[in-house]
């Protein structure tokens, strides 16, 4: 996980009980991210580095706005799990990220 349990906690003003959920969330929504961006995105330049040929061909540490993407959604799927809220909200996230897509066909 890229974005620290600690971090999401906080973000969601949330206690330890719910760490397991916030760890589920915070890795999906790392997940969607990087998909959003086309890209494979580490914690910082020796991870690229370990990765090796794995990172793929632009590698992307992660930056402040990767981390607020993530938190975004994050909170939103965490404040949303009780009621049943099918349609989660990703424009936050979208317009944070967008400047980092790559590979987008044109």
């Amino acid at each position: 996980m890229i974005v620290s349990l600690d971090l999401a906690r906080r973000y969601c003003r949330a206690s330890t009980s719910d760490d397991a959920l916030l760890t589920v969330l915070a890795e999906a929504a790392e997940g969607w991210a990087a998909s959003f961006l086309n890209r494979k995105v580490f914690a910082d330049q020796a991870a690229v580095d370990a990765a090796g040929l794995d990172a793929g061909t632009q590698p992307m540490i992660v930056n402040a706005q990767f981390t607020a993407a993530v938190l975004e959604l994050v909170a939103d799927r965490y404040d949303k799990r009780e009621n049943g809220t099918a349609n989660v909200s990703t424009t936050r996230a979208e317009k944070l990220l967008w400047p980092y897509r790559v590979g987008l066909g044109v």
